[in-house]
C-alpha cells in the first residue's frame, strides 16, 4: 500500500510540475497581436510595408498553431512577434504615405 501512495504522490508532483511548464494562456499577447495586425490593415500596410506585414501575419498563424497545441510559451513569442512586425508595418506604412502624400 506504501508503494501505491508513493506512485500517486510522484504522479501528482510530475503533473504539477508540467502544468507549471504550460503556464497560462497568452490571451493578452493575442489581443495586442490581433490589435496591432488591424491598426496596420487600416493604414494599407498591406500596399506600402507588404514584407512586413506579411510576416506579422505569418507570426500571427504560427501563433495560433501553438496557441491550439497548448505550446503557450511559443504562442506567446509568435504573438509578439506579430504585434512588433504589425507595428513596424504600421509605422512604416504612415511614413512613407506621408513621404508620397497619399491620403486615401
Amino acid at each position: 500500500m506504501h508503494a501505491i501512495d508513493v506512485r500517486t504522490s510522484f504522479l501528482l508532483v510530475t503533473s504539477l510540475l508540467f502544468l507549471a511548464c504550460v503556464g497560462p494562456a497568452p490571451k493578452e499577447d493575442s489581443v495586442l497581436a490581433y490589435a496591432s495586425i488591424e491598426a496596420a490593415k487600416a493604414a494599407q500596410a498591406q500596399r506600402f510595408a507588404p514584407g512586413f506585414y506579411a510576416q506579422a501575419e505569418e507570426h500571427y498563424r504560427q501563433a495560433f498553431v501553438d496557441y491550439e497545441e497548448r505550446r503557450y510559451r511559443e504562442a506567446r513569442e509568435h504573438f509578439i512577434q506579430s504585434r512588433q512586425f504589425a507595428e513596424k508595418a504600421e509605422n512604416y506604412t504612415i511614413l512613407k504615405r506621408a513621404e508620397t502624400g497619399d491620403g486615401e
